[in-house]
């Protein structure tokens, strides 16, 4: 199976619950070397632990040793983004590529807490991403280059299906039904299962 290779061969998540840790397996699906890799958990699961071990994967080097990445992907809860402002800041050089899927967080919201960083790219994937059938929505801010969003929708594409738009207004909507809607529909079938249940059903 091919690698997954980067130009300087360097890859930070940042957070890993459930929506990071289904990208890191996507990416692990795809052959990445684990050293490329480092993943900043403050809390990670046995499962985490786990895969980092098997592929080798670092988790939670001291960030002294990581210097600036080509890419770092932000996969955080969202109100916990001026938490880590300092963090993102030190991490993002002008060369980095941030791919953030923080809900509600515009592209202006992650320049502004690292504003060295001179390409994002703000992504929405929704709840199906976790078993790698998952859509994502994903915009690009002006200084990302052909090559960056490449590289970004590999990334994003081992969970499943990637679509671009222009307008980054698009995202909040696609949040809502997209993000959302999947949720909405797992819950009528669980609640549709239920009901046959009680009625009697095996």
């Amino acid at each position: 199976m091919r690698r997954m290779r980067t130009e300087k061969n360097s890859i930070i998540l940042v957070g890993a619950g459930k929506m990071g840790f289904a990208m890191l397996q996507g990416w692990a699906g795809l052959g990445l070397a684990g050293a490329n890799v480092a993943v900043l958990e403050p809390m990670p699961s046995p499962e985490l632990a786990a895969l980092c071990a098997q592929k080798d994967i670092r988790l939670n080097p001291a960030e002294n040793s990581l210097g600036q990445p080509e890419i770092l992907v932000v996969a955080i809860k969202p109100q916990t983004l001026d938490a880590a402002a300092t963090r993102l800041a030190a991490l993002a050089g002008r060369a980095t590529l941030i791919v953030s899927i923080l809900a509600g967080k515009s592209i202006a919201d992650l320049a502004a807490r690292a504003p060295n960083a001179g390409s994002i790219v703000r992504a929405m994937p929704n709840t199906p991403a976790a078993i790698g059938r998952g859509v994502t929505a994903a915009v690009a801010s002006a200084g990302v280059t052909e090559a960056q969003r490449a590289l970004a929708h590999k990334l994003l594409s081992s969970v499943g299906s990637v679509e671009w738009v222009a307008d980054e207004g698009l995202i909040d909507a696609v949040t809502a039904v997209s993000g959302s809607g999947p949720a909405y529909v797992f819950l009528l079938v669980e609640c549709l299962a239920q009901a046959g249940a009680a009625a009697g059903l095996p």
